[in-house]
């Protein structure tokens, strides 16, 4: 086995201690994250027509909560449910099933993203060769978001009753508008048991949730809706072209080192952890080390720069910033458009 200072084996022993999962941070976490967000939710609702520029800033402070409690889903699909009992169920109600992106969307999906066999390729539901297209990939993937909002309310709201009455629309929506999905065109696969009740349930609750909210509430909350999650989706097309360098133009299989060396860390600071929370800004070292849970993503990225020689590869996964790390992208896609034209 490969013992040299960068081998795995070694890196594993420099960031010991940092696997641990506490769930008392993942509580705390969430549902402080929750309580602003929806506080701020209301804060905006209660002040539009009064105290415009404090619904403004409370519109701000409600995208970024947001925004930082959906990516919750990315952990709950790395730890396994006996690791954090019923999280899964109240980040759902709090977050997933409101804003219509409910947990099956990712389990079993997000899966593939990790695997050598189908991360970079055309199997690879999370990847997009942003660093090597043309500039206009990364902004037609930003302008989705003015229409996501509109396309999850008609997948839970249409399409799910719809389905359940026409067995072949049903397989249709189950395969092809049921994953979260940079690449649309692949189909997802089905789970079983325990996880397609838990879809069926989620399912459901969304389904109830569109068609009692467009019975019940004004259509001035709908809009606010609609623009914040336009919001949340925008922050969104900020962090994932930069969660990677997207080099892998061919589409081929990469090996793991070339997966994480296709990987970006961020070091940064306040800007990097508001665009790139939860661990995001970390991205090259989790998918080094999967297994680390988001709070300890920090300490063992620290650990790794002071203790790795100076020539492992692991450095150059870094940008020093998360404008640095747009820099890299669009030098990338500028570098494209020429070669193309």
């Amino acid at each position: 086995m490969d013992e040299s200072p960068d081998s795995l084996a070694n890196v594993k022993k420099v960031v010991a201690g940092c696997f641990a999962v506490r769930p008392s941070i993942y509580w705390a976490d969430l549902l402080a994250t929750a309580l602003v967000g929806w506080g701020a939710f209301f804060a905006t609702e209660l002040w539009l027509t009064s105290q415009l520029p404090a619904a403004a800033l409370a519109f701000v402070v409600s995208a970024f909560a947001f925004y930082r409690g959906m990516l919750f889903i990315h952990e709950l699909v790395h730890r396994d449910r006996d690791e954090l009992p019923g999280y899964s169920l109240v980040w759902n109600l709090l977050f997933g099933v409101p804003w219509l992106l409910p947990s099956f969307t990712f389990r079993g999906v997000h899966s593939g993203h990790h695997k050598t066999a189908t991360y970079g390729t055309r199997h690879d539901f999370e990847y997009l060769d942003f660093g090597g297209s043309p500039i206009a990939t990364t902004a037609l993937f930003a302008l989705k978001s003015f229409v996501m909002p509109l396309a999850m309310a008609v997948r839970f709201g249409l399409l799910a009753p719809l389905s359940l009455l026409v067995p072949r629309l049903r397989r249709y929506v189950m395969l092809h508008t049921s994953a979260l999905t940079m690449r649309p065109g692949i189909p997802r696969s089905l789970p079983t048991g325990t996880d397609l009740r838990h879809w069926y349930a989620q399912e459901c609750l969304c389904c109830a949730w569109v068609l009692g909210s467009a019975a019940l509430l004004p259509l001035t909350v709908f809009f606010h809706a609609y623009a914040l999650m336009t919001a949340v989706f925008l922050l969104n097309s900020v962090r994932t072209p930069i969660s990677h360098r997207y080099a892998n133009v061919s589409a081929r299989e990469l090996t793991f080192q070339e997966q994480v060396l296709d990987s970006v860390n961020i070091d940064g600071g306040f800007v990097a952890e508001l665009f790139c929370p939860l661990g995001f800004r970390y991205h090259g070292l989790h998918h080094l080390l999967p297994a680390i849970p988001y709070h300890h993503l920090g300490a063992a990225h620290r650990r790794l720069r002071a203790e790795l020689p100076s020539d492992s590869p692991y450095h150059a996964t870094v940008e020093r910033s998360v404008a640095g790390a747009l820099s890299a992208l669009f030098r990338g896609a500028l570098s494209a458009s020429s070669d193309r034209a």
